[in-house]
């Protein structure tokens, strides 16, 4: 949490970023233990690691890039979840029609990096989503920075 405290029940998914044809690469996901840990069977190769707080922590979700090397085990580094702010507003149709049930979506924009590997692709990461209600209102939390 943002207190560094472990996190039981928060959610984990990789998504491979590249593929060589040599390795069969999907995506991974699971679910921290009582004492934050986790595991992942991955192949090696680039993954984006995208990690979410359960409902009971107050924190936005967070994502990482990771290289998983060709060997038995790796560890990765700790993942923390970072103090939150709320970003609220309102969502109308044409006119002054509420939107009601949209989705609203936060994202960090991504960066082309010319020292990337070939065939990385640049990609927006995800820092926070939620549901319009009624009123056309909505409230998501995102990171403090």
């Amino acid at each position: 949490d943002p207190s560094g405290n472990p996190v039981d029940q928060a959610s984990l998914h990789a998504e491979p970023q590249t593929d060589d044809g040599d390795l069969p690469l999907h995506s991974v996901d699971s679910i921290t233990s009582g004492d934050g840990q986790f595991t992942l069977e991955l192949t090696p190769g680039i993954y984006h690691l995208d990690y979410s707080p359960p409902l009971s922590v107050s924190a936005p979700a967070s994502s990482r890039l990771f290289v998983i090397p060709d060997q038995d085990s790796f560890t990765v580094p700790d993942l923390a979840f970072e103090a939150a702010r709320s970003l609220s507003g309102t969502v109308s149709l044409s006119g002054t029609k509420a939107a009601e049930g949209a989705v609203v979506r936060v994202y960090r924009a991504g960066r082309v990096d010319p020292n990337a590997p070939k065939g990385q692709v640049p990609r927006s990461t995800l820092l926070s989503q939620g549901r319009v209600g009624s009123g056309g209102t909505f409230s998501v939390l995102v990171p403090q920075r």
